[in-house]
């Protein structure tokens, strides 16, 4: 893994945050609704009970504090894609060691792309949930949803600039819960019930109400085959604002496109050991160069100045990682040490990341540009009580948004959940945020974001996540 500096930084758990228990929604809860085209702008704005920062109309900043509710958890337990959430039979004793949300807020006026593989569409989902229920998002819309054969011209059609999109839905969609199966679009699994629930996979715009947007294009085929490099440009080209930041990550080789092309026509699924990525170029250690390898890079690099680079995680080691992380924490605590970790040596090691490293000699006010995932890990404390910090529904390579538990006590102890239905039709569920939302953090910051108001704080002092 590529250093840039060798600098520590004082980090210290927090207690864990209260839970809610997470109540299943009813089933068809909402039909699909006809498009609508934006919100009224809500001007006061928190997420978890932390005052966030929204531009007035007069431009102004709002604070306000979050009344009581549902945790952001217990949102991303019953919202985000089931494959980015865990359920696990005893509730993890691990918390995110960020205070707040409040650095999801995008300055006014921030276009940002996030491309690459689901990893990317991990930390989208995310984004969305949060800023749906702050009262941020206006809307999503869908230009092109992913064809994973693209044999037809209409596979090619992008549905922006000027012209209707191919979906469009609102912050009130998303939030008001499971979406009427019968319903077209209504073709995907969210949370931790599996709920059916509307698919926002292939080239996706949220727009924010201060005025910036995030364009997602993961797993899409026609922008991001080796051969597609022209149509990612023509579209690229066609967004009517100019681009401020990106994050890349290496997006699939064509061999995985092909086998998922075969698996749409016969139902038969990838050999992981084959496509994928197990086999593809730059694996969870590889140096920051290593994305900037690819045609598609360069093609991004024409229409946006500010790229970071996004290594994925190294899904198979990760619990490994956090037990030893947790067994040096103990130790510390034991013999009454402040709990410090080297955020600058080893595999996981964060460099000019944090204000502190950035001032230091040797970064010499540089920001490092790589996000490695599964340095998520040193924001992350504890472990998962035998679980994977990576073993979601449905998919171990992706690192838990949410951790999920039933309240049904009997269920959790006498029966496995993770072999069937949920433990009760009528139960609830409780939700802690997982790793997964440490990587966002870590990916906006590379990006250049990811700024911070002042009840973001970690470590014994006070280091701003500016």
């Amino acid at each position: 893994m590529h250093s840039t500096s060798t600098s520590y930084s004082k980090l210290q758990g927090m207690g864990p945050r209260p839970y809610r228990s997470l109540v299943p929604p009813p089933q068809n809860r909402f039909p699909k609704k006809a498009a609508k085209t934006s919100l009224p702008r809500r001007q006061m704005l928190a997420l978890h009970g932390h005052a966030l920062a929204l531009p007035s109309e007069a431009g102004t900043a709002v604070l306000t504090a979050h009344a009581s509710g549902s945790t952001l958890a217990d949102l991303f337990g019953e919202r985000l894609p089931s494959q980015f959430v865990c359920r696990h039979e005893e509730l993890s004793n691990g918390h995110v060691l960020l205070q707040g949300h409040a650095w999801m807020l995008l300055p006014p006026n921030t276009h940002l792309l996030l491309f690459g593989t689901s990893h990317m569409y991990s930390i989208s989902s995310v984004l969305r949930a949060a800023l749906a229920r702050a009262g941020h998002l206006q809307r999503t819309e869908i230009i092109s949803r992913t064809s994973q054969c693209a044999s037809s011209p209409g596979d090619y059609e992008f549905h922006c600039c000027g012209e209707p999109p191919a979906d469009v839905f609102t912050a009130e969609d998303f939030l008001a819960g499971p979406c009427d199966p019968a319903a077209r679009d209504c073709e995907q699994k969210c949370g931790v019930l599996e709920s059916a629930c509307i698919n926002v996979q292939g080239v996706v715009v949220d727009y924010l109400a201060s005025g910036s947007t995030i364009t997602t294009i993961h797993n899409h085929p026609q922008t991001q085959r080796s051969d597609n490099a022209a149509r990612l440009d023509e579209l690229l080209s066609k967004l009517p604002w100019n681009l401020t930041h990106a994050a890349f990550m290496r997006p699939h080789d064509d061999a995985y496109f092909d086998a998922q092309c075969e698996r749409s026509r016969t139902g038969v699924p990838p050999d992981g050991t084959k496509v994928g990525d197990a086999v593809e170029a730059c694996g969870p250690y590889a140096d920051g160069e290593c994305p900037k390898q690819s045609p598609t890079y360069s093609v991004l690099a024409k229409h946006v100045s500010r790229i970071a680079t996004v290594v994925r995680p190294d899904v198979a080691a990760l619990e490994a990682m956090a037990r030893q992380m947790a067994r040096t924490r103990a130790a510390q605590r034991a013999a009454g040490r402040p709990q410090r970790l080297s955020v600058g040596d080893g595999p996981l090691g964060l460099r000019c990341v944090l204000d502190e490293q950035i001032a230091s000699v040797e970064c010499a006010g540089q920001r490092n540009t790589t996000a490695w995932i599964t340095q998520a890990l040193q924001l992350y404390s504890g472990v998962s009580n035998g679980h994977n910090v990576s073993d979601a529904i449905g998919s171990d390579s992706h690192l838990c948004n949410a951790i999920c538990s039933s309240t049904d006590r009997w269920c959790r102890h006498h029966r496995r959940i993770d072999t069937g239905a949920p433990c009760s039709s009528t139960g609830g569920f409780e939700c802690q945020e997982g790793p997964g939302l440490a990587a966002v953090w870590l990916v906006l910051r590379a990006a250049g974001l990811a700024r911070s108001s002042d009840l973001d704080q970690w470590g014994e002092g006070i280091t701003e996540l500016v």
